[in-house]
Order: C-alpha cells, then sequence, then structure tokens
C-alpha cells in the first residue's frame, strides 16, 4: 500500500551563540503528481526537484525559512519564517500573502484534522494554534524549545523539545504526557502508516523507530545532522541532513539511497499531491499527507460508490 507523510523541518544552532534555529533547504520532487518541498534557509528560498531530477526556484527572498507544510487541501502551502517571525502561505504559482505575524522565533508547522495550523515557537515555548480564519490561541506552553511536531491517526499531537531532549504527546484536548526522553536533540518526526513514529536526533546523527507501545530501535544511523523528514508514497523514509547538505532516501528495509547531495542546510522537506491520489486513504494516511481524515474517507467512499 502507498504511504505518504508530512514531513517538517527545524534546524538548532545549539552550540553557536543564537538562539537555537532549524534551518530547512529547498528541493522539490514528484511523486504520484506531487511535489517535495524542502525550505532552504541558506538561500532563504523554496525549491523543487521532480522524479527526474530537474530541479526549480518556487519562492525566494525569504528570511530564513524553517519548514513548510500544505493545507488540508493542499492547494496552499504555509512556510515558517524565523527571523521576519512571519507565517506566509503561498498559492501554486508562488504568489506569496502573510497568514500571521509578530511571532519571535515559528519553527514547525503542522495541520489537524479540523484545518487548524499549529506552530512550534521556540523563544517562547508555546505551541501556537490558528483557526483557518487566523484567529490565534495558545494550546500549549512551558516548552523547552519546541521544534517538530507530528500528528498520530486519532489527533494526538507529538512534539520534540529539543533541549530536553524529550518528544511530548498531547490529546485533542491538550492533556500533555511524556512518550520518549534521553534523546540527543531531537527535531523531525513523521509516522509510517502502521502508526510507528520516526525521530531525528540531530545530535546523535541517527533515525530512531518508536513502535505504538514505545519501544524504541535505531533505524538508521551514519548521518550529519538528520533534521527533516518525510515518507513519500512508495514507502521510502526522506530525511535532510543539515551538516552534509545531502538528503537520504531509506528503503523499508533501511536501504540508503543518495537523493540529493551539494544543498545549503537541507530541512524542512514536504510531499503534496498536485491531483487526487490513486490509491486508498486509509486513516493514517489521511493524517500523514497532512489530508484531515474526513476527506480520505469522502474519498475512499466515493470511490467504492464507483465500482
Amino acid at each position: 500500500m502507498n504511504k505518504n507523510s508530512v514531513g517538517l523541518a527545524l534546524l538548532v544552532s545549539f552550540l553557536s551563540g543564537i538562539f537555537p534555529i532549524n534551518t530547512p533547504s529547498a528541493k522539490a520532487l514528484d511523486f504520484n503528481n506531487g511535489s517535495l518541498y524542502v525550505a532552504n534557509s541558506g538561500r532563504g528560498n523554496i525549491r523543487a526537484v521532480s522524479p527526474s531530477g530537474a530541479e526549480s526556484i518556487f519562492a525566494s527572498g525569504l528570511n530564513y525559512p524553517n519548514d513548510l507544510v500544505f493545507n488540508k487541501a493542499g492547494d496552499l502551502l504555509f512556510e515558517t519564517d524565523f527571523y521576519s517571525g512571519h507565517i506566509y502561505e503561498f498559492t501554486p504559482s508562488g504568489q506569496r500573502t502573510s497568514f500571521a505575524s509578530g511571532l519571535p522565533g515559528p519553527a514547525d508547522l503542522a495541520f489537524d484534522s479540523q484545518g487548524s495550523l499549529f506552530i512550534t515557537d521556540i523563544p517562547t515555548g508555546n505551541i501556537y494554534k490558528y483557526t483557518s480564519s487566523g484567529q490565534q490561541t495558545i494550546f500549549a506552553t512551558g516548552l523547552n524549545a519546541p521544534a517538530f511536531m507530528a500528528f498520530d491517526a486519532i489527533g494526538n499531537l507529538f512534539v520534540t523539545e529539543f533541549r530536553a531532549g524529550i518528544i511530548d504527546k498531547f490529546t485533542p484536548f491538550g492533556v500533555k504526557s511524556t512518550f520518549a526522553s534521553g534523546l540527543n536533540l531531537p527535531q523531525g518526526l513523521a509516522f509510517d502508516s502502521s502508526g510507528n513514529l520516526f525521530v531525528a536526533e540531530f545530535g546523535a546523527g541517527r533515525i530512531d523507530k518508536f513502535t505504538t507501545n514505545g519501544v524504541k530501535s535505531t533505524f538508521a544511523s551514519g548521518m550529519v545532522n538528520p533534521i527533516g523528514l518525510a515518507f513519500a508514497s512508495t514507502g521510502d523514509l526522506f530525511v535532510s541532513n543539515f551538516g552534509s547538505g545531502i538528503i537520504y532516501a531509506y528503503s523499508t528495509a533501511a536501504v540508503q539511497t543518495k537523493f540529493a547531495s551539494g544543498l545549503n542546510r537541507p530541512a524542512g522537506i514536504t510531499f503534496s499531491f498536485s491531483t487526487p491520489v490513486p490509491f486508498e486513504f486509509s486513516p493514517e494516511q489521511g493524517f500523514m499527507l497532512g489530508v484531515p481524515l474526513f476527506l480520505g474517507l469522502r474519498y475512499l467512499k466515493k470511490k467504492k460508490a464507483a465500482k
């Protein structure tokens, strides 16, 4: 079965005297008529790479883009601009408008099943929640440098606190618990179609895999500062390496392939689908694609009714 997830990107310059930040880089890739976008923090742009390897600049003139995510309809791309404190939204043609502003240091982005946008903010330690109309509320506070986020299939929000080395779990009602601890600067998060959670340990140079019961194992290692994670429709896991400027693809058996190199601080990778995906959605896939569950079920219902 095909799988996909949205994966987000955030880089920490932990040892520098500056505020830790996530540093995405840019690249776009097509799978099932979609593209993988990566924020290019070093160049202040967003790029795209097709399956044939053709690259293009989707947007430029940004002030340290950190993360990217598509809305539930897949027709708008949202980006965190760390230094300007803006959240920008882009149309398919690249037209940019400001969705929100005045944030001290917006990092990661994630949509819930209702279409609300969640944003981590490193300096304040807050997670903000925005309605589709842009109304802001604080979903969680008091976190130690909240970085990446990912929703599971039933709406729980998982968040990495990279300074604390932990992964938090929030229920849809905001009840917090610790899912995992003792990690070395945890960054990107992504769920596979079986509900396993993958996390990039920036400091350890590896990707960890957690089962639904929280059992941890090492999925891949030997990387240089892995940051962003995203699953392709093939089930391959894509990983951006900030330190080496490389994006790797890993098969389900953890076989590594170099997808792209020579990048400037790659992170923040996210897949999009420009046309309806020609396969059935499971509840997990609905969330992993950044598409709310009800849309996935509606698509499946229509497909079955047509048979």
